[in-house]
């Protein structure tokens, strides 16, 4: 039974290996970031296929089984680490983006400049009206002495 759990493994790990190589190949995702962090994951995911072979029969002794076990828990370690990363980077760019688009809706409201702008036009028709009648008044009052 342990010949065919670890020749299933040796298949599984194959498969990935294609995917990995799909990935690194044909570039499946948009950007290249998320590309390239695919392939890594690819590439852990297969480390951690080979892992799993070394607690079977193909490993005799226990004290190596024993090492490779503390490898495995380092890879895993590595690798959550990586992927947190990758997680807590798209978390501040999201939050960033929600505090500019916040930050745009408050302070460029569109139907608040459209007021402030009539209010504009509005002032400005009022001061000219004034100038006009302050222009017509005097030119009336120059016209009635001469």
């Amino acid at each position: 039974m342990r010949d065919h759990i670890a020749i299933a493994i040796i298949f599984l790990a194959l498969f990935f290996l294609g995917v990995g190589i799909y990935h690194g190949y044909v570039m499946p995702y948009q950007f290249l970031r998320i590309n390239q962090k695919e392939l890594a994951n690819e590439l852990f995911f297969g480390a951690h296929l080979y892992m799993t072979m070394c607690y079977t029969d193909f490993v005799t002794t226990p004290e190596a089984q024993f090492d490779a076990g503390w490898i495995h828990t380092y890879v895993l370690l590595v690798q959550f680490v990586f992927n947190f990363y990758f997680l807590l980077k798209d978390i501040i760019y999201t939050l960033m983006l929600c505090v500019i688009k916040a930050y745009r809706w408050v302070m460029d409201d569109p139907t608040g400049r459209a007021i402030k702008a009539k209010d504009a036009e509005t002032k400005e028709k009022e001061r000219k009206a004034r100038l006009e009648k302050i222009y017509n008044d005097t030119y009336e009052k120059t016209v009635k002495r001469l």
